[in-house]
């Protein structure tokens, strides 16, 4: 299997770097990166965001909307004002 990256310059002469420091080559050090992310399972960024922010309170849609209606007619009583 091929895998094509868009990765900039500098963060592939870092990965260099590394791989050199560790004795390793960049695929090596590739490789291990990858089987890292394999291993963190099939959550997704936000699930995994979740999981480690569990304090913070589920919002649903409405609570979404009515924060927004909140903001905007206090921006609007703000703007009002000057």
């Amino acid at each position: 299997m091929t895998l094509v990256l868009d990765i900039p310059e500098q963060k592939v002469r870092q990965a260099e770097a590394v791989a050199q420091a560790e004795g390793k080559t960049l695929q090596q050090v590739l490789e291990e990166f990858v089987d890292g992310l394999a291993q963190q399972g099939t959550q997704s960024t936000w699930e995994n965001l979740s999981n480690r922010l569990p304090d913070i309170a589920e919002l649903k849609e409405s609570d979404i909307e009515a924060e927004i209606k909140t903001v905007r007619a206090d921006r609007r009583k703000h703007t009002q004002a000057e």
